[in-house]
């Protein structure tokens, strides 16, 4: 047997029957159908394909014992095919499609578009009908896509049909909504009794009102009224300081103290304008930097006030106690300002420090709950 092969074994002979086996023949005088019937017939119970051995030939029929199909043996999703006497799966219609499954809207106070736009293609070889089934109350087409829903439209293998509706926020609540957009088709061409589908595409709509972002709003202009408020009162008496002072009594009181004391009140008035910036009017940087430099400015024009206020003390203090011991002393001007400069150059050093390694930064947080 290693060595060679024999096609026909001896062992069945020459005529390839074996001993007292009866040959069989083929009577051609009934139909397969029937032979089918008779032998089914003899059988104590209903004929079970799952059986090992025995016939397997998946026919599609689906009735049992029913071997040739007909047109009333057609199921759901079957049409019948009277060419070949067949029944065959409808058309899915799957290739009947829109662009987008979902279309969503974000609306705010701030919107003005509440527009929105999807196709439908027909990619198969079959042309269908178009009818409206489902559209939602707060979906209000375009005068553009009016036909659809006046009555049945034919759509060609290879056409396309834009759908533009525009959502009416009148009628919406605030929150989420969705609904679906849904269209029926109907199969045409040679298919009969296939039924209809459904194509469809969803819109979601995030209605939001007015947000409290706690900006500023209409209390800056209030501040920058006070701001100018200080802003030309520290100027007037500076400029009224200066211009009369040869007066005796402004000479008294130390004219350049009083003018250094104005001008530590103006940059501390100017402070109000970086304190009115927020992203309502700026930049997340630009806010940034407003932050950063209210501390300069407040610091700055008290640096300038409070040491100016203290060194006029001082210079007092010096001149009251030669009084007492019947001394005459000189105090100069320019004694006092080494006290001033002192004091502005630590507060320099001190804000650029603070400006280089820490600054201030401008940030929104979200709170979820408002206390």
């Amino acid at each position: 047997m290693c060595n060679h092969f024999d096609q026909f074994p001896s062992l069945l002979g020459s005529d390839l029957q074996m001993k007292e086996e009866i040959p069989g023949s083929l009577d051609y005088s009934k139909s397969i159908q029937e032979i089918v019937a008779d032998y089914l017939t003899t059988l104590d119970s209903t004929y079970d394909t799952t059986l090992r051995g025995s016939h397997m030939n998946d026919t599609q029929t689906f009735e049992p014992m029913e071997f040739i199909q007909n047109e009333e043996s057609c199921l759901i999703d079957y049409y019948w095919q009277r060419k070949k006497l067949s029944c065959l799966p409808c058309p899915s219609g799957k290739n009947v499609k829109f662009s987008d499954e979902l279309i969503s809207f974000l609306i705010t106070p701030d919107s003005r578009d509440f527009g929105g736009r999807s196709i439908l293609y027909n990619r198969e070889l079959f042309n269908v009908t178009l009818a409206s089934k489902l559209i939602p109350s707060w979906v209000v087409f375009r005068q553009s896509s009016n036909d659809l829903m006046s009555g049945p439209t034919i759509l060609q293998p290879g056409e396309s049909i834009a759908i533009e509706f525009d959502i009416d926020v009148s009628i919406l609540t605030e929150g989420t909504t969705q609904g679906t957009v849904s269209f029926e088709t109907v199969i045409g061409g040679d298919y009969p009794g296939c039924l209809t589908n459904f194509v469809n595409f969803d819109s979601l709509v995030e209605l939001r009102s007015e947000e409290n972002l706690n900006q500023i709003g209409f209390i800056r202009p209030v501040g920058w009224s006070l701001m100018a408020l200080a802003v030309g009162l520290a100027g007037f008496f500076f400029a009224w300081t200066y211009k009369h002072r040869q007066h005796r009594v402004l000479k008294a009181s130390q004219p350049m103290f009083m003018q250094l004391i104005c001008i530590g009140t103006f940059i501390m008035a100017l402070s109000i304008l970086p304190l009115s910036i927020d992203d309502s009017i700026a930049s997340p940087e630009v806010c940034s930097k407003a932050c950063m430099a209210v501390p300069w400015l407040v610091c700055s024009g008290f640096a300038i006030t409070f040491s100016t206020l203290f060194a006029k003390l001082w210079r007092v203090h010096k001149v009251m106690s030669a009084a007492q011991n019947f001394r005459r002393v000189v105090v100069h001007q320019d004694d006092a300002l080494k006290s001033i400069a002192i004091f502005l150059t630590l507060k320099f050093v001190l804000l650029l420090c603070w400006t280089l390694t820490d600054p201030y930064v401008w940030r929104r947080e979200i709170i979820d709950q408002d206390p």
